[in-house]
């Protein structure tokens, strides 16, 4: 369970586009079943595992690559003004 005062910490962090916050080397995800309704369509598991970061940015902020697959990346998206999961950059 998530702490919600580690969580108001979370909200509370600036995050700039300049690249001031300190970006993670890598993420992970995450995808949990949903409750009584078995088992997650079998594509989302190639969503679930360790991004690691690209060494040049994208759109300002830190880009992924998904570790041990050269074709899913997560990046910044400046139009829309969130994070994609995308097969290219």
């Amino acid at each position: 369970k998530f702490d919600s005062s580690n969580e108001k910490k979370a909200r509370s962090r600036p995050w700039t586009e300049t690249g001031n916050s300190k970006s993670p080397a890598d993420i992970w995800i995450s995808i949990p079943s949903p409750k009584n309704r078995g088992p997650q369509p079998e594509n989302w598991s190639k969503l679930s595992g360790q991004f690691k970061m690209l060494e040049f940015p994208m759109n300002g902020k830190a880009a992924y690559q998904k570790a041990g697959n050269k074709g899913l990346y997560l990046f910044w998206s400046k139009e829309f003004g969130d994070w994609k999961l995308a097969e290219r950059l």
